[in-house]
């Protein structure tokens, strides 16, 4: 698939997807969005300095919290990604390899997670969904 023919596929979900915070504006979709959301607001629990960055993404999430399915994925999306912190966390502090291997399957897992999440709310919204496959 050249440039182009992505180009085109792109523009057909132009109008389901929401702008990213800051400039320039980059397209996501919702499950982006609510991703994206859930991350700041734990790194603003553990002191990160992101309070800009979590009100203007606050703003666009807000209204998409309004439903009850769309508030259970993103607690459900929230949950992951914080165990996926944790994990990460876990595992820069370690040094044998066969606790970093546990680690690391464990943190692939969530990742599994943390798609099969964002597709529920892709699926909710007509939005293009993420294939992730692991041998």
């Amino acid at each position: 698939m050249d440039w182009l023919q992505v180009v085109e596929i792109a523009s057909k979900y132009k109008d389901r997807v929401k702008p990213l915070i800051g400039e320039p504006k980059m397209l996501m979709t919702n499950g982006e969005l609510l991703d994206k959301y859930s991350i700041l607001l734990i790194k603003n629990k553990h002191g990160l300095p992101v309070e800009k960055e979590v009100q203007e993404c606050c703003q666009e999430a807000d209204g998409l919290l309004q439903g009850k399915y769309i508030k259970q994925q993103f607690n459900e999306l929230y949950r992951v990604n914080n165990l996926m912190w944790i994990l990460e966390d876990a595992i820069s502090t370690k040094e044998d390899l066969d606790s970093i291997g546990v680690l690391c399957l464990a943190l692939r897992s969530l990742k599994m997670d943390r798609n099969r999440i964002k597709n529920a709310i892709h699926d909710r919204y007509c939005e293009p969904t993420e294939h992730k496959k692991y041998k």
